[in-house]
């Protein structure tokens, strides 16, 4: 299902579009785990060289450097936007549900707000989490069990690095 969620991003990027508004009821999966992309009305469209924005969004599926703007109105998204909701989408299917940036607080302001916490990159399996202020919550599944390059691609999509060098793109999932 993960790599099918991922494909479908990649076909958006390939044509030069955005999904945009990515969230958990972006897509729909079938029962041979195909998966159809759905509520395509918000996608970020770039038609014969005219741009129609995306001008909407989940906060819990917006990237940290987007938390701050109040409102999408007139903001032109990137395929590295995409690429961190795909991120969560997968971590999402992966971890039966569980949010990334959710977890034991180790720092007296993380755990309030999810949108603070993904503001400041609190991810919670971070190889430094406890810098980040964040543990993954009590009997959670461990990164570990994931091959270590899902591990990496994780730790890429979810902290700074992310930001700076580019997430792990729809392709590479």
């Amino acid at each position: 299902v993960a790599r099918n969620i991922a494909s479908s991003f990649a076909t958006v990027h390939e044509h030069g579009h955005v999904v945009g508004d990515v969230n958990q009821n972006s897509f729909m999966v079938g029962r041979d785990s195909k998966v159809v992309l759905i509520d395509s009305d918000s996608f970020q469209i770039n038609a014969n060289g005219t741009l129609h924005l995306c001008e909407v969004g989940v906060s819990h599926f917006t990237p940290p450097e987007l938390q701050t703007l109040s409102s999408f109105v007139g903001f032109e998204r990137t395929e590295n936007h995409d690429n961190f909701g795909l991120a969560l989408l997968i971590f999402h299917v992966l971890f039966g549900g569980r949010h990334p940036y959710s977890g034991v607080p180790l720092i007296s302001d993380a755990g309030n707000a999810l949108e603070t916490d993904i503001t400041h990159f609190r991810y919670a399996y971070a190889s430094d989490n406890q810098r980040r202020g964040l543990k993954p919550p009590p009997r959670s599944i461990p990164l570990s069990m994931l091959p270590s390059d899902v591990e990496a691609m994780f730790q890429q999509a979810f902290t700074e690095s992310g930001v700076a060098t580019g997430r792990p793109t729809a392709k590479a999932w």
